[in-house]
This record gives structure tokens, sequence and C-alpha cells, in this order.
């Protein structure tokens, strides 16, 4: 499973994640991160519905890049 599909419940329970989101949230006054602890959404999803800015969640990603390596479906 890709980061970017997995539920937000369980990616901000590995280490290191919670930090990476507290970080860019807090870059543009964002909404508290601790709000996303029990969310079963993904990264995909709360781009979709509109919950974070798509650029928030694409320097969340070019972050966590490093960390997950790439899935191909």
């Amino acid at each position: 499973m890709n980061y970017e599909d997995m539920p937000l419940s369980e990616l901000l329970q590995k280490p290191g994640i919670f930090d990476i989101f507290d970080d860019e949230f807090h870059k543009d006054s964002w909404l508290d991160v601790t709000v996303l602890l029990a969310s079963d959404s993904s990264l995909k999803d709360i781009v979709a519905d509109g919950t974070v800015p798509e650029a928030v969640v694409a320097r969340i990603c070019k972050r966590l890049e490093p960390i997950f390596p790439r899935v191909e479906e």
C-alpha cells in the first residue's frame, strides 16, 4: 500500500511522520494535525475533499518520499 492511500490514523503513528505533518501545517498556520489522528481518510482523500490545501499535501509528500519507497500498482 502506498503511503498516499494509507489511513492517516495509521500513517501518523509511524515514527517521525507526525512531526512532518505538524511542521508543514504550522508553516501556513494551518489545521492542528492532531485532528487527523483518528481519521480514516488518506492523503488523497484530504486533498480531494479540500480538508487540506494541495500545496501543503505536496510538501508533505515530498518529505515522505525518501521514507516510503514507491510501490507501483
